[in-house]
C-alpha cells in the first residue's frame, strides 16, 4: 500500500512519529471458542458427565487436540473460563468441584490419568443450571497454541443422586476418561475403575491472544525535500 502525504519539511519528524504510533497500536480482544456442537446426551445415570452425581463423586479428563482448537479459531493465548452445556439440569449442589488444565502429547486417552495438570478453579460448590455453565477461572491458563489440551473436572459429595445431562460430541478416539465412585479419594487417587469414552461434553472457552504489538514497518521516499511531498510505503503485513 502506498500513500502520498504532503508535509512541510519542518513537520516531517512529527509526521514520522505519528505514523510510528499508529502502526504500533495493540488491539487485543477476548474471544469465545466453542469445542463440539453435538446434540447427543447422556442419561441421568450415564457418563461422561462432569456434574455426574449418580455416584458420590466423579472425576473426568477430556482431551481436545490442538488441531481442533486451531480449527475453531484458537491460537496461543490465555484461557480465562471453561463452560459446559447442560441439556437437563438436576439441581444438585456439587461439593469441592474443581477444574485443572494441562497439555499432553497423547492423541487417544487410555484408562490412565494424565498427570502434571495445573489447578485453575476451585474447589468450590457448583449448582448446575440448564444451558451454558461458565466457570471463570481462579488462575488463568496460558495455552501454547500447539499442544493437545486436557481439561479435568472433579467433585466429591457425601451422597449420590443423578447426573446432569450434557450435550456431547462423538469422536473417533477416546476423548474422555472418567471414574465415578463413592470413595472420598476420587480426586486424589490415580487409580480405580477408570472408563474410556469416545464422546466428549461440548465445551466453551473464553480466550485472549497474547499482547504482541504489530511491527512498525514503512519506508519514506525521502527524509528531505524541497517540494514538500514525501511518499510512504507500508512494508508490514497489517493492511
Amino acid at each position: 500500500m502506498t500513500n502520498s502525504v504532503r508535509a512541510p519539511l519542518s513537520g516531517l519528524p512529527r509526521l514520522l512519529s505519528l505514523l510510528l504510533l499508529l502502526t504500533t497500536t495493540i488491539l487485543v480482544a477476548q474471544d469465545t471458542i466453542t469445542i463440539g456442537t453435538g446434540t447427543e446426551e447422556n442419561g441421568f445415570f450415564e457418563f461422561p458427565a462432569p456434574y455426574g452425581n449418580a455416584e458420590n463423586g466423579a472425576r473426568h479428563q477430556m482431551l481436545i487436540p490442538a488441531s481442533e482448537l486451531q480449527a475453531a479459531g484458537m491460537s496461543e493465548g490465555t484461557i480465562s473460563s471453561v463452560a459446559f452445556n447442560v441439556a437437563n439440569a438436576v439441581g444438585i449442589t456439587l461439593q469441592s468441584f474443581s477444574i485443572s488444565i494441562g497439555t499432553t502429547a497423547t492423541t487417544d486417552l487410555n484408562p490412565t490419568w494424565e498427570t502434571g495438570l495445573s489447578s485453575v478453579f476451585g474447589p468450590t460448590t457448583h449448582l448446575d443450571v440448564q444451558g451454558w455453565n461458565t466457570h471463570v477461572l481462579d488462575a488463568t491458563y496460558y495455552w501454547d497454541g500447539v499442544s493437545n489440551l486436557i481439561v479435568e473436572t472433579c467433585f466429591s459429595n457425601g451422597f449420590a443422586g443423578a447426573n446432569a445431562e450434557f450435550f456431547q460430541t462423538s469422536t473417533s478416539y477416546n476423548s474422555t476418561i472418567h471414574r465415578a465412585t463413592p470413595n472420598t479419594n476420587v480426586c486424589t487417587f490415580n487409580g480405580g475403575n477408570i472408563q474410556a469414552d469416545q464422546q466428549r461434553p461440548d465445551m466453551r472457552f473464553e480466550w485472549t491472544p497474547p499482547l504482541i504489538a504489530p511491527v512498525a514497518a514503512f519506508s519514506a521516499s525521502s527524509l528531505f525535500t524541497c517540494t514538500g511531498t514525501v511518499t510512504f510505503t507500508d512494508l508490514s503485513n497489517y493492511q
